[in-house]
């Protein structure tokens, strides 16, 4: 009976050995980088959220991300001005009704932008996502001011 008990427990022992080996995103032999860059939104996600926006915006920027300046600072108003005029040069827009939920952007080394939505008038971080180039662009139209 004691061997049966020590030959569940090394086989028990060796089934986390066993399932790196056959996930190939667990084992070493993986390019770190890759791993790293593939996990990199989930762990700024997990960092920040339910935070107030004054300490998720320390971590984000001690992560290498760089805020995005809002182009037209001229035309915010209301809650998106007060952020703005607080130092938080990265405000898009905030909404002037209900829980004043408000949009952040940073960017990366890797032209990729990280974009922070708080909710409630305390500005904590609801959501987090990370957009391509592309996608931010998409979200940013720029209109044509020239006269007609």
């Amino acid at each position: 009976m004691m061997k049966t008990k020590y030959g569940i427990l090394l086989i028990m022992g060796a089934l986390p050995l066993l399932a790196m080996a056959s996930n190939p995103s667990l084992s070493r032999d993986s390019d770190p980088a890759q791993a790293e860059a593939e996990t990199a939104p989930a762990v700024i996600s997990s960092q920040i959220m339910d935070k107030p926006y004054d300490e998720a915006r320390a971590i984000v920027l001690d992560g290498d991300w760089s805020p995005v300046e809002n182009a037209k600072p001229d035309d915010l108003l209301y809650v998106s001005r007060e952020m703005y005029d607080k130092g938080f040069v990265e405000v898009d827009v905030c909404s002037p009704v209900g829980e004043t939920p408000c949009k952040f952007y940073f960017k990366n080394m890797d032209d990729e932008y990280l974009e922070v939505i708080t909710e409630t008038e305390a500005y904590v971080v609801d959501s987090v996502r990370v957009l391509n180039a592309q996608e931010y662009e998409d979200a940013h139209p720029k209109f044509d001011e020239s006269p007609k």
